[in-house]
């Protein structure tokens, strides 16, 4: 779902009636859902793209830079930065994971999977859901790893 232009977009691949197609497909209307009911985190990760743009590309240049200065002060600004991007990889897992919760009565409700099948839909999005703890633990051990480096030059 792209909140920017309130539109879902789907690949082709995923535009069959299979069960994981259907879960993927309800999944992202989890997230137009969040988005017209005011989901408050789910507003708070949209502000938050503009600054971990940002952040996550001038985190790097800034704590390479304060290594090269040798200005500590320069590579913590840039930890800060980057920590945006650890920020948002924890703001988003609670939002993945309530669109899943809304993607799933969107199923039962509509009745677009078999009651038989619905496991089969958990076990998708469920899969789906370890990528971002995935990528939250990747962040934050990238960030730990920044921190311990930029603070043993102090």
């Amino acid at each position: 779902f792209d909140p920017t232009r309130d539109i879902v977009c789907l690949s082709t691949a995923s535009q069959n009636s299979s069960v994981a197609d259907i879960a993927i497909t309800a999944h992202e209307f989890g997230h137009v859902d969040q988005k017209f009911s005011n989901s408050p985190l789910f507003k708070l990760r949209n502000g938050l793209v503009p600054i971990v743009n940002i952040g996550s590309r001038l985190g790097y240049i800034l704590i390479i830079l304060g290594f090269i200065l040798s200005i500590v002060q320069i590579s913590e600004i840039g930890l800060i930065l980057f920590a945006t991007t650890t920020l948002f990889a924890l703001v988003t897992l609670p939002i993945e994971i309530d669109a899943t919760k809304r993607g799933l009565a969107f199923i039962k409700k509509y009745k677009l999977i078999q009651e038989g099948n619905i496991s089969g839909a958990k076990s998708v999005l469920n899969a789906a859901a370890t990528t971002y703890i995935a990528s939250l633990l990747t962040s934050l051990l990238n960030l730990i790893y920044w921190i311990i480096r930029v603070r043993g030059r102090d």
